[in-house]
């Protein structure tokens, strides 16, 4: 008995170099010839008809494939069809209310209009100028009032501002003390930093009092 054996042809790699031909077993099939996992579902979904859904009865969907006419729709033939209705009943009476309407009008307009009568249009004239009038100073209220509230939030943020930062200051020329008083006594020897502190001690003063004078105009 002769077995026939299968092979996998060599190949060449992108460098240039040869793959070795492989021995492989008889009915193997590459990996990207294999077919591919498909479950129940996936496979029977091509027989599916669209829009069916399991145990749906089939009458309802014939139904469901015929699209209902909108209430707009619905509506719009309804207005034709009374349109259409009362055109050809009315069609005498309408030339006959017309032709009665039109004298009418002619008489109308043939009236001369009312003169006014001046204080009315005075009045009138009077009265648009004061809305006006009115609202203006409305507007200029307003403005003045935001003025006012703006200005006095400011004022409040600067008083509430202000002993913060005195407070912050003296802190600060009390920590220098304390380090002045350890540097003399030779406890510690300062860092550049704490040199740095050092130097800035009669500017932290000079800062307290500025403070201090802008709280007293306040």
């Amino acid at each position: 008995m002769v077995l026939l054996e299968q092979y996998i042809p060599a190949s060449q790699r992108p460098d240039g170099t040869w793959r070795p031909a492989r021995k492989v077993k008889k009915g193997y099939v590459p990996p990207d010839e294999q077919p591919k996992f498909q479950t129940r579902t996936v496979a029977a979904r091509p027989q599916q008809i669209p829009g069916f859904v399991p145990g749906m009865d089939p009458d309802d969907l014939k139904a469901a494939k015929e699209k209902p006419k909108s209430k707009n729709q619905k509506r719009n033939e309804n207005k034709k069809k009374k349109a259409e209705e009362g055109g050809a009943e009315d069609g005498g009476e309408g030339a006959v209310a017309s032709g009665a309407k039109e004298p009418a009008a002619a008489a109308a307009a043939a009236e001369p209009a009312a003169p006014e009568d001046p204080k009315e249009a005075l009045a009138k004239k009077v009265c648009a100028l004061l809305i006006v009038v009115i609202h203006r100073e409305i507007a200029v209220s307003h403005t003045l009032y935001l003025e006012f509230t703006i200005y006095s939030a400011t004022s409040n943020l600067l008083s509430l501002r202000d002993p913060c930062l005195v407070r912050n200051m003296k802190k600060k020329v009390k920590q220098t003390d304390e380090l002045q008083t350890k540097v003399a006594a030779g406890e510690i020897e300062p860092n550049p930093e704490q040199k740095e502190k050092l130097s800035k001690r009669t500017e932290f003063e000079a800062e307290i009092k500025k403070l201090e004078e802008e709280m007293a105009k306040l």
